[in-house]
């Protein structure tokens, strides 16, 4: 589900019979709750994973979550993820230790605690805003520690964000 975008093409995944691709009429600014709602809203599968436009999966990234979540038994599971070539070490669901084209989960989830809040609600770091409700409800997740999602840092416009990604600080 694209937020009004214009590079979205539908032809793309015209070969791709289990792919749908919607487009919403208007932009709902920054943070992309509105899409990840409606898609979750529509999505007939039981799990759910997010690929957000600055981000590309390795081929590996979803079926290892998946194996991950199952073996594990868990309700979400989450991958590390690599900037300008350096693995992030994604471990722990904590505070910029998660993004969110890094997490698999189940849709139960989304039942239980309810979709993505904007950024109004949530501040910058929605993705953890979620998951902190998930880890207060008590469900189980996993960590596959491979970097599996490669974040592109020349096209998200967060640069200072990275750098405090990649040195501590």
């Amino acid at each position: 589900v694209g937020d009004a975008c214009p590079e979205l093409d539908p032809k793309l995944f015209a070969d791709e019979p289990r792919v749908r691709v919607f487009n919403l009429e208007k932009n709902h600014g920054a943070g992309g709750a509105a899409p990840r709602n409606y898609a979750l809203h529509l999505a007939a599968g039981e799990l759910i994973a997010y690929l957000d436009d600055d981000n590309t999966w390795e081929s590996s990234h979803v079926s290892s979550l998946v194996q991950a979540l199952v073996q594990h038994a868990a309700g979400f599971a989450f991958s590390s993820m690599k900037v300008d070539g350096r693995d992030l070490g994604f471990d722990v669901p904590r505070l910029r230790g998660i993004d969110t084209s890094c997490i698999l989960h189940e849709k139960g989830l989304f039942a239980r605690y309810g979709g993505w809040k904007d950024r109004k609600e949530a501040g910058y770091a929605h993705d953890w805003e979620l998951v902190e409700r998930w880890l207060a409800g008590n469900e189980r997740w996993v960590a596959t520690r491979k970097p599996t999602v490669l974040y592109n840092a020349a096209s998200s416009g967060q640069a200072d964000y990275l750098s405090t990604l990649l040195t501590g600080e």
